[in-house]
């Protein structure tokens, strides 16, 4: 990613900021994006001081600054408020917004309003392309078995954070959320299946010519039940199997995704889970850069959930003997 990418987004305001400085008042700034909602909002707070002497000279030095309004576009909207005036800076043509053109004459604020504090906030939009260059998470991976679970590492780092930290007191990106995939290994789906049925899908597997009625029948009715995995009715309880080993990163939807294994080489298939597509949430603040976490697929949940599938396939097989 280069710097070009996030400079038009962040100095627009700090450049005004920038200014304000320059005349010794004192500003408030800070960035926040909503990553869900591809949005950025400024909120700044212009802070006169409260001396005469100092304020007298204030108006034309902030005029001579500002001889031109201030112009951003891509604004969605904009809260103007002073205090302790309810002076109408719409009303007044001092700020206005029109199809996205947003645009403050400071200098008209400055010469004819009477105030302690300026507070502006701006929500504008964000590019998809910018937001995947300034979050990225880490890529989809396979589960690694320890103990009686699966884990992945989780990480979010954010790209050139610290040209926004420089400019902002305070710059944040929340709601960020994606998706990460963990893959499901064989060896672990073995762990899922109880003794007793595994023996009785491989008497099955042994069993298996295509002409043989029972061992296609058995099979079809053990992946009819297998897939309900992937069904509203199993969503909660697919939902429960996941967890993470920090409160900053929240689990918002978990997709399970069966994936046809053949039981023994060269015989038959049946729908396994092959893995978990799960949509995460976190927030980057402060001076993070990097956050990370674990997260954890839990195998004996897992296989609570496939013995109700597999209680249900030995009701309805029964009849069946190979």
């Amino acid at each position: 990613m280069s710097i070009d990418s996030v400079t038009p987004f962040i100095e627009p305001l700090s450049t005004v900021i920038g200014k304000f400085l320059e005349a010794e008042i004192s500003v408030h700034k800070s960035i926040l994006i909503n990553h869900k909602e591809k949005q950025i909002e400024y909120d700044i707070q212009i802070i006169l001081t409260n001396e005469a002497s100092k304020r007298e000279g204030l108006a034309a030095k902030i005029q001579s600054y500002f001889k031109e309004p201030f112009k951003m576009e891509g604004v969605l909207s904009f809260n103007a408020l002073l205090v302790p005036t309810h002076y109408d800076l719409v009303e007044k043509n001092i700020t206005s917004l029109n199809q996205g053109k947003f645009q403050f004459d400071i200098g008209r604020l400055i010469r004819e309003v009477k105030f302690d504090i300026a507070s502006l906030k701006i929500i504008a939009r964000m590019p998809d392309n910018v937001l995947e260059q300034l979050v990225i998470p880490t890529k989809s991976s396979s589960g690694i078995h320890e103990g009686n679970k699966i884990k992945a590492r989780l990480e979010v780092s954010l790209d050139y954070g610290s040209a926004w930290y420089k400019k902002y007191d305070r710059f944040e990106v929340r709601d960020i959320e994606y998706f990460h995939t963990i893959s499901i290994s064989p060896a672990t789906i073995g762990e899922v299946i109880p003794r007793e049925f595994y023996n009785k899908m491989m008497a099955a597997a042994r069993a298996y010519p295509v002409s043989n009625k029972k061992v296609n029948e058995f099979f079809s009715i053990l992946s009819k039940n297998f897939l309900l995995f992937e069904s509203e009715q199993y969503y909660g309880k697919v939902f429960n199997t996941v967890t993470v080993d920090s409160d900053s990163f929240e689990v918002v939807d978990v997709t399970p995704k069966m994936q046809q294994r053949e039981v023994i080489a060269g015989g038959p298939q049946v729908l396994l889970p092959g893995s978990y597509r799960i949509r995460f949430r976190t927030r980057i603040e402060g001076n993070e850069i990097v956050k990370r976490t674990h997260a954890y697929i839990d195998i004996d949940k897992l296989k609570a959930i496939f013995s109700e599938m597999i209680a249900l396939t030995n009701l309805q097989t029964k009849h069946l003997t190979f």
